[in-house]
């Protein structure tokens, strides 16, 4: 077989059979054979067979693509057709819905209310044109809002609280509201919109006429229920309401509408007289007595022919033809059609409380004459005890003139001594003058503080200070006095707030006159000076400051007497102690003003404590120091001064005092001879007196105010007169400042700097006060206690600050002159209150 040769093929028909056949010849030659010749071998078929199963196969695949051409053209053809029924049926759907949009829409439209659609958000989809008709809102500019966005305020985020809830229950509802006092009724419900998605539908109609139209029904079934129970007790009534008029106590005629009589109760026979057979047929004239005045029946016929309720008096006349007061009710009565057939009377016999009215008016009117009477006394007590007031006021006005202009020139003159050399003895008897000076001087403060409180002038200013720091300066001014005795002097301010809102001032002024009383009534022992705190009340706290010794006490039966004012304890006490009895009783007053109370608890032989409540403003932060002034011209000072006073021993003491330090003055006794000396001579400063003859010191002050240059020149008040109304008057006059006598010469000196140049040849820095020349100069560890005591003298008002300060005020000038020169000015200035700040920078600087 391998060495067989290659097959050829053939084709042809065969003769013999007549069919195409396909022959197939190969050569065999094997070698192993040993052929000598090869072998042919061939086969033959019919073409026929051969490509009958390949023929077949592809026959079939023909029809087996034919066919499946025509199921896909069927499909295809059934699916076109189906796609265009289905095209059909959603055009015939969407024209549908269309036509339901346009109907809904319509419908929305013209539906006689409110009608909206909104999603799961409550934000309106659909809107009719209600909001448009009914509102006044543009149903576009709804859409896409919720109702809160569209109608801001209390009354869209209640509608909107309602969407939310629908929304969240799926539930409907049915809410009834009235606005601007119209019914209306709300149907909100949940719809699904084919996807799965909640909308919200609501529709809001006016129920107003169907409201109206229930309550009325309401209304008339009430009534008719009434009806039913008045028809059921008609004849109950009709015997109740003929016993009720037989009985009544009121006179009651019925007439017809010719006035003829045609029923009389009982009563109405027992005050005319007349039986019922006498008066039934005849007329209400058979009553009138002619003394009715004719006005009555002109009124009375137009009301009753109106069909209207008249109600007047009548005097009419019994059958015994005695008169009586009667009071008339009369009314029409109609029938079912409304028509008037009868009147109806109801009198009462007013004769006895009229002629009681007229006792009472009687009474009235001489209880009003007495009345009268005792206003005018009253009011005559009144201006008497005016007058008495005013009287006293005048009185004490001028008692402090009149001790005050002596006292200053006591001051002075004491002043003026204490400059020139004296002895030992003479030095010391001079102190004792200007102690004694100094007492007198409180003495009269006390007595004006009294009169102003009694007046009802005096009021309280209100600062922010340091509670704890008025302890320790109170406390700081008793000190030396109580060392010298041999007493503690113990301070304790735990617990109080570190500033309050208050009278500072006042305070003080209550905590010494305390600690005096203490120290004067302690011998041996301690004084406690102590502050609490009570509590605070909103903007406010309540404190209570307490002082305590360990001296003599009082009784129990004498603390009642205490604060009364020029009451002390004994006579003896007043010899041994001294005192007027003012101060507890102007603490008193004081507490009152500050909203709380005083009092004292004590034991004789064991000691005393009293105390004061006060109701202080609560301070949130600490008030910045004020800034510092400035700083006046240097000392020694020069000048022309003009000296205007009458008291001849006051002219002559500022006279040398102003001279002794370089000053040029000139005098004038009055207000005249003050405005002749301004018109022939400039000055630069004028120290005017207030009560003078011929010309007083205010109206002395308008002229030379109104010459020329005269409304630039300092014009200084100088005078007794030591009431703030005082000092309010010469400021209206045009005065530039105000310093009361008895003025110490270093405030003099001080008011002098702050008004007159200095000399410029003269070092920068501020000379000292005449008294002060001779002050050694003193180291920081000297000082600063000094400098304690003259921050509790001005921190309660006392005079002695100023004597303290000039002797301080050399030695300060060397540490820190800015500072001292700025003290200076406000202690000239009497700002004591605007001091502390400054002391405590000048002890910084020393320390």
């Amino acid at each position: 077989m391998d060495s067989a040769q290659p097959a050829s093929l053939m084709t042809g028909r065969s003769f013999s059979i007549g069919r195409e056949r396909m022959m197939s010849m190969r050569t065999l030659q094997p070698e192993m054979l040993h052929m000598s010749a090869p072998l042919i071998v061939g086969a033959a078929r019919d073409v026929e067979d051969i490509f009958a199963p390949w023929q077949s196969e592809t026959t079939h695949r023909i029809l087996s693509f034919l066919l499946l051409a025509s199921i896909c053209a069927l499909l295809l053809f059934l699916y076109q057709r189906r796609q265009q029924a289905f095209d059909r049926q959603i055009r015939e759907k969407e024209e549908a819905n269309l036509r339901s949009l346009f109907i809904l829409q319509h419908f929305i439209d013209h539906f006689p209310g409110l009608a909206y659609v909104k999603d799961a958000d409550a934000r309106t989809l659909v809107a009719n044109r209600g909001f448009k008709t009914l509102l006044g809102i543009d149903p576009d500019e709804l859409i896409g809002k919720t109702t809160q966005e569209a109608f801001p305020g209390e009354f869209g985020e209640k509608i909107s609280n309602e969407d939310r809830e629908v929304l969240s229950t799926g539930i409907s509802k049915v809410i009834e509201e009235n606005l601007n006092g119209r019914d209306y009724e709300t149907t909100k419900f949940v719809v699904d919109d084919g996807s799965g998605n909640k909308l919200l539908g609501g529709m809001t109609i006016d129920v107003t006429r169907r409201k109206d139209a229930e309550r009325e029904r309401q209304a008339q079934m009430i009534e008719l229920r009434a009806l039913n129970i008045q028809l059921a007790n008609t004849e109950e009534g009709m015997r109740r309401l003929s016993t009720a008029v037989e009985q009544s106590p009121a006179s009651i005629v019925i007439t017809d509408l010719d006035a003829r009589i045609i029923f009389v109760n009982e009563a109405f026979t027992l005050a005319s007289g007349y039986t019922a057979t006498e008066i039934i047929g005849q007329t209400p004239k058979i009553l009138q007595s002619g003394q009715t005045p004719p006005e009555t029946y002109r009124q009375m016929w137009p009301a009753l022919l109106a069909g209207k309720v008249w109600r007047g008096e009548f005097i009419n006349r019994r059958k015994d033809g005695s008169h009586y007061l009667e009071l008339a009710t009369i009314s029409p009565v109609r029938d079912s059609s409304g028509r008037v057939t009868h009147y109806v009377a109801v009198k009462e016999d007013i004769t006895e409380q009229r002629r009681n009215e007229a006792e009472l008016s009687a009474h009235r009117r001489h209880l009003e004459i007495l009345v009268e009477q005792r206003t005018h006394e009253l009011a005559v007590a009144r201006d008497k005890a005016d007058s008495a007031n005013q009287a006293k006021s005048e009185f004490l006005a001028n008692m402090s003139h009149e001790i005050r202009t002596p006292m200053n020139a006591i001051i002075g003159l004491n002043y003026l001594l204490g400059q020139s050399p004296l002895q030992p003895e003479q030095r010391e008897k001079l102190n004792k003058v200007s102690t004694a000076a100094q007492h007198l001087l409180q003495i009269i403060n006390d007595i004006l503080d009294l009169s102003k409180i009694e007046a009802g002038k005096l009021v309280l200013e209100s600062r922010e200070f340091s509670p704890a720091e008025v302890l320790q300066n109170v406390g700081a001014m008793i000190r030396d006095r109580a060392s010298g005795k041999g007493l503690t002097v113990r301070i304790k301010d735990d617990g109080l707030p570190e500033r309050a809102m208050g009278d500072v001032t006042r305070l003080r002024q209550v905590l010494l006159n305390f600690s005096s009383n203490a120290l004067k009534f302690t011998e041996e022992g301690e004084i406690a000076i102590e502050g609490e705190l009570l509590g605070i009340e909103g903007e406010h706290v309540n404190c209570r400051f307490t002082v305590s010794d360990t001296g003599i006490g009082i009784r129990p039966e004498d603390t009642a007497r205490l604060f009364n004012a020029f009451e002390q304890l004994d006579s003896a006490t007043n010899r041994r102690f001294g005192g007027t009895g003012l101060g507890l009783a102007i603490a008193r007053h004081l507490a009152e003003l500050m909203g709380g109370q005083v009092g004292v608890d004590s034991t004789p032989g064991v000691g005393s404590r009293f105390w004061i409540t006060a109701r202080l403003g609560l301070a949130h932060q600490e008030s910045a120091s004020p800034p510092a002034p400035a700083t006046l011209p240097a000392k020694p000072l020069r000048g022309r001064v003009l000296v205007v006073e009458d008291d001849q021993i006051n002219r002559d003491i500022v006279v040398e005092l102003l001279t002794s330090i370089g000053l040029d003055v000139v005098t004038a006794e009055n207000g005249l001879q003050a405005v002749d000396q301004y018109k022939l001579s400039g000055f630069d400063l004028i120290l005017m007196d207030i009560q003078m003859p011929e010309l007083n010191g205010l109206d002395a002050t308008r002229e030379i105010r109104a010459l020329a240059g005269g409304d630039s020149i300092p014009i200084v008040a100088l005078t007794a007169n030591a009431f703030e109304e005082d000092r309010q008057r010469c400021m209206d006059a045009g005065m530039t400042d105000f310093l009361g006598k008895p003025a110490p010469p270093d405030q003099l000196y001080a008011l002098l700097a702050k008004y007159l140049p200095s000399r410029h040849s003269q070092p920068a820095a501020a000379a000292p006060l005449p008294d002060s020349a001779a002050a050694a100069p003193a180291g920081a560890a000297d000082l600063l206690p000094k400098l304690d005591v003259l921050a509790a003298l001005l921190a309660s008002g006392d005079i002695e600050a100023t004597r303290q300060f000039t002797r301080l005020q050399a030695q300060l000038s060397q540490h820190c002159p800015a500072e001292c020169e700025q003290l200076r000015q406000k202690i000239a200035l009497f700002d004591f209150d605007a001091t502390p700040p400054l002391i405590e920078r000048i002890k910084r600087l020393i320390s």
